[in-house]
C-alpha cells in the first residue's frame, strides 16, 4: 500500500489554516484544542507567529469527546500531517503527539507538559476508533498503554464510549455504577469488577473494513511461507476472493486437517498475514475444563476471565485471526463434557458470553482457523461451522524441495553458518528425505538437518575444511536408515479399497481367502455393523453373479479388512469387497495399480455420493494407483482434477460391468478354472 493511502486511512482531523500560513510548507502544528460552547478549534502556537484559533473538521464525529477532553486539560499537542492536495487551506492531521520521552515536539513546548498523558495511551485511545497510528505495536501487552484503575477506566469510557458496541458500553456503565455502591468490606467484588472492565475496555471492538491484498500478492505470501499444497492455496484464495467481493468475514472458518508437521500452523500464520490482522492462538490441547474457555464466576476469590477473552486482550483487538490449535485434543474424559462444545456460540458469530465478564462480546470481527490431526475426534456441530481442508503428507520429492528452499536456509541462519559453507551430495539428500525423514510432515526433516549442521560445526572447529555431506557422513551421524523399501505382494483375493471416513481419505487392500466348505462368509477386522452388512451384500451379489457355477456353494470365503473403519465408511467398501471375493474365487489377480471406489446393492447397482477430488486422488497416487473403478458419474466429478493427473477412471452403473473390465471377463475365467479342475 502506498504512503498516501496510509495517510488517508489514518487521517482523523482537518485544520483550517490561516492566511499567514498559506504560503508556508507545513508538516506539523503545535498548539492546543479549544472548546468554545461546543465548537471545537485548534489554537496554533509559534515563536514567530501570533496565536490563532483555527477551525477543525472531524473525520469521525465520535472523536469529539476525545478532543473536548484534550481541550479541558489544556494539553499541548503536536499535530503531524500535510496539506490536502485538493484544498490547500486544509491541513490533514494523521498523528497526535502529546509530548514526552521520544517525542518529536519542540523542546520549548515540551517542557510545558504537566500531565501524565503518554503517546502510548493516546494511541491506544485512537485505536478504539479504528485509527492506526505510527505508535508502538499493541499486539503485545504493555502496561504503560493500558487503562487499569477505576479512574482511568471512567476516563476511557467517557472519551471512547462511542467507539464501543452498544452492549459493551451499557454493561461498562452499569459496572462502573456498581463500583460506586460497593463498600470497602467487599473489596474482592470491586477488584473483580475493575478487572473485568480492564479486559473489556482495553480491547478495540471497532469492526474495521478489511485491507486485503490482491490474489497474486496473497499467493506470494503463501509461497514464501510453505511449499506445495496447491489445493490448500487454492481454497484460501477462493475464500479471499469472497472477502474481497463482500468486504466482510465469511460465516465459517477454516479447519486444517492433516498429520503433524505438515505446516498447519504456518498456513494459519500466512492467513493472518494475508488478512493483515493480528493473530491470537487458543491451544485446545491444554484445555481441561469448560471454565478454561468461558471463565469462572466472580463469587470465587480466584475468579478470572476465560482464555478466549484473555487472547483478545493479549492482542488488544477484536478484529483478529483466532487460531484454534489441536481442536481434536480437547479433553472430554473428565465427566464435565467436551470443552470444545463451548466454542459453538463463539463460532456462530452471534456473540460469546464469558462467565467472569457477564456480558455477550461481539465476535463478528474474528476469523477462525482451526487445526487438527484426527477429524473424527471433533463433534459434528463443530465441524459444520468450518470449511475443512485436508492436508496430505509430503512426498519424498516435496521434502527435498522443502529442505533445500526452507529448512536448510532457516537452520544455517539460526546456527550462524553461511549458505555456501554446507552442501550435500544428491545421493545424501535423496536418502535424507526418503529413508530417514519418513514422517508425513517435515518436522523430523528439521531435526535431522540440525544434527548434520551440528556435526559440520564440530568438524570445522576441529580444523577440517572442504566439508561436504555424503552418504557415509549421513549414516555416521543419523545411524541406520529408518525406512526400508518394501513392495507388497499382491495375490488373487486382494483389492485396493478407498473411502472417506471421519479421519480423512484412506486407501488399503481388502483381503479375501477361499477354502472348501459349504458356502459361507466370515468377516475379520470389521466391527461396524453397517460395513458388515455392505460386505454381506457384496458377497450375495457375487454368488448371484456366479449362480451357474458350483464354486460359491462349495467354497467358504473369509474377508479381512486390515485397517479399522469408522461409522462414516457406510457402504463405501461394497465394490472393493465384491472385487476381492470374485478375485479369490476365480484366482484372478487384480494388481496393486487399480482401486475400487463406491458401494453396491444386491443387484450390483453402484453408487457413490460423497467425493472430494483433491483428497481422493492424493491418496490414490500415494500408493501408486493408476486406474480407479467406480460408480457412474464419478469421472465427471474428478474430470477437472484428473485432467492434470495420470489416473484413469473406469465407471459403470452396475458392478458386473466394472468387475468384467477389471478382471477381463470373470465368468469366462471362472469356467476355465472349473474345467481345469
Amino acid at each position: 500500500m502506498k504512503a498516501s493511502k496510509q495517510e488517508e486511512r489514518r487521517r482523523m482531523v482537518a485544520v483550517h489554516l490561516p492566511e499567514t500560513l498559506m504560503s508556508k510548507r507545513i508538516q506539523s502544528l503545535v498548539g492546543r484544542f479549544v472548546d468554545n460552547d461546543g465548537e471545537l478549534g485548534f489554537m496554533f502556537r509559534s515563536t514567530r507567529y501570533s496565536q490563532k484559533v483555527m477551525g477543525v473538521e472531524l473525520e469521525d464525529p465520535r472523536l469529539s469527546n476525545l478532543l473536548t477532553w484534550l481541550a479541558e486539560r489544556n494539553e499541548t499537542m503536536l499535530l503531524t500531517g500535510r496539506r490536502d492536495k485538493k484544498n490547500p487551506d486544509l491541513f490533514c492531521v494523521w498523528g497526535l503527539d502529546p509530548g514526552g520521552p521520544g517525542s518529536a515536539m519542540p523542546a520549548i513546548f515540551a517542557k510545558e507538559k504537566q500531565t501524565d498523558l503518554t503517546p502510548d495511551k493516546l494511541n491506544a485511545m485512537l485505536r478504539h476508533f479504528g485509527i492506526e497510528t505510527a505508535g508502538p505495536d499493541l499486539t503485545v501487552q504493555d502496561s504503560s498503554a493500558e487503562f487499569q484503575t477505576e479512574e482511568e477506566l471512567r476516563l476511557l469510557l467517557r472519551v471512547c464510549g462511542e467507539a464501543y458496541p452498544p452492549e459493551i458500553r451499557a454493561w461498562a456503565e452499569r459496572t462502573l455504577d456498581q463500583c460506586e455502591k460497593i463498600w470497602s468490606g467487599t473489596d474482592r467484588e470491586k477488584q473483580h469488577a475493575v478487572r473485568s472492565l480492564t479486559y473489556a475496555l482495553n480491547i478495540s471492538w471497532n469492526v474495521r473494513s478489511l485491507n486485503l491484498p490482491s490474489l497474486e500478492e496473497a499467493r506470494q505470501i503463501m509461497d514464501s511461507t510453505f511449499y506445495g499444497l496447491e489445493p490448500v492455496k487454492q481454497r484460501i484464495l477462493e475464500v479471499l476472493a469472497q472477502m474481497k467481493r463482500t468486504g466482510t468475514m465469511p460465516s465459517w472458518g477454516l479447519l486444517l486437517d492433516g498429520p503433524a508437521g505438515v505446516g498447519k500452523t504456518s498456513i494459519a500464520k500466512a492467513v493472518a498475514r494475508i488478512l493483515n490482522l493480528p493473530m491470537a492462538v487458543l491451544d485446545m490441547s491444554t484445555i481441561r475444563d469448560i471454565e478454561d474457555l468461558t471463565g469462572s464466576s466472580r463469587i470465587y476469590s480466584n475468579g478470572r476471565p476465560g482464555r478466549i477473552i484473555q487472547q483478545l486482550y493479549g492482542v488488544k483487538n477484536a478484529n483478529t485471526v483466532m487460531v484454534i490449535n489441536e481442536l481434536d485434543k480437547a479433553n472430554a474424559n473428565n465427566g464435565k463434557g467436551n470443552p470444545a462444545d463451548a466454542l459453538l456460540t463463539l463460532l456462530d458469530g452471534t456473540g460469546f458470553t464469558d462467565t467472569f465478564m457477564d456480558v455477550a462480546i461481539p465476535t463478528r470481527g474474528i476469523f477462525f482457523v482451526a487445526t487438527c490431526n484426527e477429524l473424527g475426534n471433533i463433534s459434528r456441530p463443530i465441524r459444520d461451522r468450518f470449511l475443512t481442508i485436508n492436508i496430505p503428507g509430503y512426498s519424498g520429492d516435496e521434502k527435498k524441495e522443502i529442505f533445500s528452499r526452507y529448512t536448510l536456509p532457516k537452520l544455517t541462519k539460526r546456527m550462524g553458518i553461511e549458505p555456501e559453507e554446507f552442501s550435500m551430495t544428491p545421493e545424501a539428500l535423496e536418502a535424507l528425505c526418503t529413508r530417514y525423514a519418513t514422517q508425513p510432515g517435515a518436522r523430523d526433516l528439521e531435526q535431522y538437518g540440525e544434527k548434520l549442521l551440528s556435526r559440520y560445526l564440530y568438524r570445522r572447529e576441529s580444523g577440517e575444511e572442504n566439508f561436504r555431506c555424503d552418504l557415509n557422513m549421513l549414516h555416521s551421524v543419523l545411524g541406520p536408515e529408518r525406512c526400508v523399501e518394501r513392495t507388497m505382494a499382491f495375490f488373487p483375493g486382494m483389492a485396493n479399497a478407498v473411502y472417506r471416513g471421519e479421519r480423512g481419505v484412506r486407501c488399503f487392500p481388502i483381503q479375501a481367502s477361499a477354502r472348501p466348505g459349504s458356502g459361507g462368509l466370515k468377516l475379520i477386522g470389521i466391527h461396524n455393523a453397517e460395513v458388515q452388512e455392505s460386505c454381506q451384500v457384496a458377497y450375495e451379489f457375487v454368488c448371484h453373479a456366479l449362480r451357474g457355477s458350483v464354486r460359491p456353494r462349495m467354497t467358504d470365503v473369509t474377508l479381512f479388512v486390515p485397517q479399522s473403519v469408522d461409522d462414516a465408511c457406510g457402504n463405501a467398501l461394497g465394490v472393493a469387497a465384491a472385487a476381492a471375493i470374485l478375485s479369490v474365487m476365480t484366482e484372478k489377480e487384480l494388481g496393486p495399480d487399480c482401486a475400487f471406489l463406491g458401494g453396491c446393492d444386491l443387484y450390483g447397482n453402484t453408487y457413490f455420493d460423497d467425493i472430494s477430488a483433491d483428497a481422493y486422488l492424493d491418496a490414490l497416487e500415494a500408493i501408486g494407483v493408476t486406474t480407479v473403478y467406480a460408480a457412474a458419474g464419478t469421472g465427471a466429478k474428478l474430470y477437472r482434477y484428473r485432467s492434470r493427473r495420470s489416473i484413469q477412471v473406469v465407471e459403470a452403473a452396475n458392478l458386473s460391468i466394472l468387475l468384467e473390465a477389471a478382471t477381463y471377463r470373470l465368468p469366462a475365467a471362472l469356467k476355465k478354472t472349473e474345467k481345469e479342475e
